[in-house]
């Protein structure tokens, strides 16, 4: 029985692959003997959340923010700052399929271009609030803009949350 040097689950002696977090056996394993294996802990950290961004949650992402980007394109006659959205918008969907890429491969700045797909979440979240601030007044304004106060809070809250879990995995995240 080995013990994966990324996540600290035990491995089949034959495994190229650790089944937990899919890191490649490189050779360097520790290698548990019958007698040890019964009574080693199991200090197993789960790839669940790092599957789910790389596998899903970015390509959604990619994809709302290109129907985004359309949609604030066709806002420019009203202001040409929805330019600067619609860039914004598409830039987020282009980083959110480089991100994805990193995370499924496991490479090492995954976790530099996850912060950076937050922080664009932010930073478009201020910007739409700063141009419907501008256009609208009135009762129309808190509901104009609470979507993106509540988008600019849970990106806050998810960059603090990922931050947590890919320092918790850095040795996972290593090619």
């Amino acid at each position: 029985m080995k013990v994966c040097n990324g996540c600290g689950a035990f491995m089949e002696d034959n495994m190229m692959v650790c089944g937990n977090c899919q890191k490649p056996v490189d050779g360097t394993e520790r290698f548990l003997g019958p007698e040890l294996y019964q009574n080693y802990p199991t200090p197993q950290l789960g790839m669940k959340w790092a599957n789910f961004l790389g596998y899903f949650s970015l390509w959604l992402s990619a994809v709302l923010n290109l129907l985004g980007g359309v949609g604030y394109l066709s806002k420019v006659a009203y202001s040409p700052l929805y330019l600067i959205v619609a860039i914004a918008a598409f830039g987020t969907a282009v980083l959110a399929v480089v991100t994805a890429l990193k995370i499924i491969n496991r490479k090492r700045d995954a976790k530099t271009f996850v912060m950076a797909i937050y922080g664009m979440g932010i930073v478009s979240s201020v910007l739409l609030i700063m141009l419907n601030m501008s256009f609208i007044s009135g009762p129309g304004l808190v509901s104009s803009i609470s979507g993106s106060i509540a988008s600019m809070i849970v990106s806050g809250v998810m960059l603090v949350a990922n931050n947590i879990y890919f320092n918790n995995r850095a040795n996972v995240f290593v090619y």
